[in-house]
């Protein structure tokens, strides 16, 4: 029972393994070609988890589609502006001076006898189908559109970002512990191997120890390569993952 339970998972992680390399390739844009992926048998994990306030600062200077909502309401902003602008009544002028003669014009004949002008405009938009109101209603509509889209992106990023800091610290906290299992783990299958070379033991209560260290090994592996993944998570949350990874 226990050889079938355990070959049961081995197939399921082996298939897990060959799915996510497959993706692997696929993201990298190596699929159909023949380069080769080396992948480091260990990877030491490094959690350093910021506080939420920091977090939430890094994520709104960072986030790329935070960044994005927040440029569209600027814009949206300046097209309001615009709307504002086009109805008022607008002053422009302009400058110039010449000068004309049937002979050929000569530097000196020029300054002695060139003429300066200036032309003062001023427009008053009057009645125009209620073209110039329906702008400005549609530009403030915007206006209040994209501010809505930024208020709730940002609300949504929040609720995320803090979901992810609470899995990093509940990975912080279980790292350890499944250490300590593992040591003991490891104690328990030295003291077995004592006691089968003694003769005080039987062969399934060494198995037993092994076994036992071999699935404290194998969580506290996933467990450590499932805090890495949440990590990329929150770096990707506040927008520091390709700088962090470049």
């Amino acid at each position: 029972m226990r050889y079938g339970s355990a070959k049961s998972t081995l197939l399921t992680r082996e298939l897990s393994f060959n799915n996510s390399f497959k993706n692997l390739r696929n993201s990298m844009g190596l699929i159909g070609t023949d380069t080769n992926i080396i992948l480091p048998k260990k990877v030491e994990i490094n959690l350093i988890i910021p506080s939420f306030d920091e977090a939430y600062q890094l994520m709104l200077t960072n986030s790329p589609s935070l960044n994005i909502l927040d440029r569209r309401v600027t814009s949206a902003k300046i097209g309001v502006k615009q709307s504002w602008a086009s109805s008022l009544p607008s002053l422009s002028m302009s400058l110039g001076y010449n000068a004309t003669s049937s002979d050929q014009i000569t530097k000196q004949y020029f300054e002695d006898n060139y003429i300066k002008s200036a032309n003062l405009t001023l427009s008053i938009p009057l009645f125009s189908g209620f073209r110039k109101r329906n702008d400005i209603k549609i530009s403030k509509l915007q206006l209040s559109q994209s501010q809505a889209s930024l208020g709730t992106a940002r609300k949504d990023a929040e609720v995320e970002l803090y979901s992810s800091l609470n899995r990093l610290n509940n990975y912080e906290e279980l790292i350890p512990i499944q250490q300590e299992i593992l040591l003991s783990a490891e104690e328990d299958l030295k003291l077995a191997e004592q006691k089968y070379e003694l003769g005080s033991a039987d062969i399934l209560e060494l198995l037993d120890a092994q076994l036992a260290v071999i699935q404290a090994s194998s969580s506290l592996v996933t467990t450590k390569y499932d805090a890495a993944i949440q990590m990329a998570t929150l770096d990707n949350i506040i927008g520091t993952l390709d700088r962090k990874y470049k």
